[in-house]
């Protein structure tokens, strides 16, 4: 897992207390590796691991529900705007046969 530390976001870098504390943890923490290195060291790390890879769908709670589908909503809103124009020529339809 990794933790950011430091002060500001400009590259200023960690704080005589920052240092102190990552030491504290390394000193009382027996099971776990604690290490300061570069984010780029840090995935590096993790290419070596093996990880689940996930087939099939995530959402739990609503599984295959179109509320993720983005075709169906990009139809959806394809077929609303189709309503919206149907509807003003339809009145413009009733206004010319009025006229009529």
């Amino acid at each position: 897992m990794e933790c950011f530390y430091g002060v500001g976001n400009h590259g200023v870098g960690a704080t005589i207390d920052n240092i102190k504390s990552i030491r504290e943890i390394k000193d009382k923490t027996i099971d776990i590796d604690v290490k300061c290195s570069s984010l780029e060291e840090f995935f590096e790390s993790l290419d070596s691991k093996k990880f689940p890879v996930f087939d099939k769908e995530l959402q739990i709670i609503f599984s295959g529900c179109f509320s993720i589908d983005s075709e169906i909503k990009k139809l959806n809103r394809l077929s609303e705007n189709i309503a919206f124009k149907s509807e003003r020529l339809a009145y413009l339809g009733s206004l010319i046969e009025k006229i009529s």
